[in-house]
């Protein structure tokens, strides 16, 4: 079976999952953010070995987000009872609300290069098609 159709089934149950961890764990936080995690695990480890998507960037822009995603639900656990202080936790999301603006700059700085590297390529092969015609 192709990679891309896999990759749109295990997007899928992974959403089912969250939805079902939602649904029957309301009253326990801990393992909603087990689910979470796992499944994040899970998808980039299927990621890193399938490598599903067409052209290197699109791999590592999906990689890099669960990555991201991986370290700030492992940021959750710190907001839900284990730090005993609100300087704590105030320190600890400044650190999160860090690595999501990393994560949001490393985003658009991929979709500006893949647009910039897009718009190259168009203008060399219309460069290329005029220099044809010409000869």
């Amino acid at each position: 079976m192709d990679a891309g159709l896999n990759f749109t089934a295990l997007f899928c149950a992974r959403r089912l999952a969250f939805a079902f961890a939602i649904v029957f764990l309301d009253q326990i936080l801990s393992n909603q953010i087990y689910v979470s995690m796992f499944t994040t695990l899970g998808m980039a480890s299927w990621h890193i070995t399938y490598l599903p998507m067409m052209d290197r960037w699109n791999n590592f822009v999906y990689l890099f987000n669960e990555l991201v995603l991986l370290v700030l639900t492992y940021y959750i656990f710190l907001f839900s009872g284990y730090l005993p202080t609100l300087e704590q936790k105030f320190m600890f999301g400044y650190v999160y609300l860090g690595v999501l603006a990393f994560s949001f700059v490393v985003n658009i700085g991929c979709m500006g290069a893949m647009t910039y590297l897009s718009i190259k390529k168009y203008l060399d092969l219309k460069q290329m098609r005029k220099d044809y015609r010409d000869e």
